[in-house]
C-alpha cells in the first residue's frame, strides 16, 4: 500500500481530491484507491486515465455507470486535465471473498494509492494468493463462458436463416455479454452481477488495447453499436414491431464475431500469466486444464460423453 505521491503536479493533486469528495458524498465508501498508469503501472490496454477502486459498505452503494454520471455532472471531464476515469465499485463483502483468488485485487490492494480510508473498518488483510484455485476457476469459467458466446453466435446466424430476426437479434446481445464476460472472469478473478454491458466493455478494455479500438474507446466511442445491443436486448423479445434492418444486423453481428477473437486472445495469454505463476509455485499441472488446452477461438466445444 502507498500513500499519495508527492511527485504528482499540482493540477493532478486537486481533481483527484474533488473526484474524491464527489464520490464520498454519493457513495460513503469505505475505501478509495487510486491504481493503474497514475500509481506507476505500465498500461497495457485502452485505460489510461485515473482508475480508482471504490470500495463499498454495502450491496446497496450505487452502480459503477451511476457513481461515473455524478462525478461527470459535478466535475465534467472537459474541466480535468484528465479526462478519463474508470471506475470499478465493488462492496467490501465482494473484495474479501474474492481476494485470495483475484491476481487483480491483489495487485490493487499491494500496489495502489490509498485515497480515502472511512477508519470504519480494518483495512484488508492480504490472504495467501492461490494460483491452483486462481487459474483452474479462469481456465474452466474461460471455456464456458466463451462456448456459451460461440453458441449464441451460431443460434443468431441460424435463427436469421429461418426467418427469426427477433430471436437472431437476441441472440447477438448475449452473445456479446459472454465474450465479455469471459474476459472479466478471467482477468479479474470475479464476476460482478450488477455490471451492465457498457461498463463492462470500458473495464475490460484496460487488458486490451484491440478490445478498445474495436469500441472505439476512449476516443471515439462506439455508442450506436451499444444502442443497438441494448435495443436487441429490450425489444427483440417483447416487441412485436422490432425490425432488424439487414445493415444494422450485418455491422453488428461482424463486430461480435471479432469481439470473440480478440477476447479468446485476451484470455489465452492471461491464462498463460496464470499458469506461470502456478508453476513458479511448485504447483504441478496434473489434471487442470493449462492454456493450450482452452479452445481456440471458434473451435468446437469438448464433447463431455454425458
Amino acid at each position: 500500500m502507498k500513500t499519495l505521491l508527492t511527485d504528482f503536479p499540482e493540477t493532478t493533486h486537486r481533481e483527484l481530491a474533488r473526484i474524491t469528495q464527489t464520490i464520498r458524498r454519493i457513495a460513503d465508501p469505505e475505501f478509495i484507491l487510486l491504481f493503474g498508469r497514475y500509481a506507476g503501472a505500465a498500461a497495457a490496454g485502452a485505460a489510461t486515465g485515473y482508475e480508482l477502486l471504490v470500495v463499498t459498505g454495502a450491496d446497496t452503494a450505487p452502480k459503477t455507470q451511476e457513481l461515473l454520471q455524478h462525478v461527470e455532472a459535478e466535475f465534467p471531464h472537459a474541466e480535468r486535465t484528465e479526462r478519463y476515469l474508470f471506475l470499478h465499485v465493488l462492496p467490501a463483502s465482494f473484495v474479501a471473498g474474492n481476494l485470495s483468488r483475484s491476481l487483480f485485487l491483489q495487485t490493487v490492494l499491494t500496489e495502489g494509492i490509498l485515497l480515502y480510508d472511512s477508519r470504519r473498518r480494518p483495512y484488508f488483510r492480504l490472504r495467501d494468493f492461490k494460483p491452483a484455485q486462481t487459474y483452474r476457476r479462469a481456465a474452466d469459467g474461460y471455456a464456458a463462458w466463451h462456448e456459451q458466446g460461440d453458441a449464441y453466435l451460431h443460434a443468431s446466424q441460424w435463427s436469421l436463416s429461418q426467418g427469426y430476426t427477433r430471436l437472431a437479434a437476441n441472440s447477438l446481445y448475449h452473445a456479446a455479454m459472454a465474450f465479455l464476460r469471459s474476459v472479466e472472469l478471467v482477468c479479474f478473478g470475479y464476476q460482478n452481477p450488477h455490471t451492465d454491458l457498457k461498463t463492462l466493455c470500458v473495464l475490460t478494455t484496460r487488458f486490451s488495447a484491440e478490445l478498445g479500438a474495436l469500441f472505439g474507446f476512449p476516443d471515439r466511442f462506439d455508442r450506436r453499436l451499444f444502442q443497438r445491443l441494448e435495443s436487441f436486448r429490450r425489444n427483440a423479445p417483447a416487441s412485436q414491431h422490432f425490425v432488424l434492418h439487414a445493415d444494422a444486423y450485418s455491422q453488428t453481428a461482424d463486430k461480435i464475431a471479432r469481439l470473440g477473437r480478440i477476447s479468446a486472445e485476451v484470455c489465452r495469454t492471461q491464462l498463460e500469466l496464470l499458469d506461470r505463476i502456478r508453476r513458479e509455485n511448485g504447483i504441478p499441472a496434473g489434471r487442470q486444464r493449462n492454456a493450450s488446452e482452452c479452445p481456440a477461438p471458434g473451435a468446437a466445444a469438448p464433447e463431455t460423453g454425458e
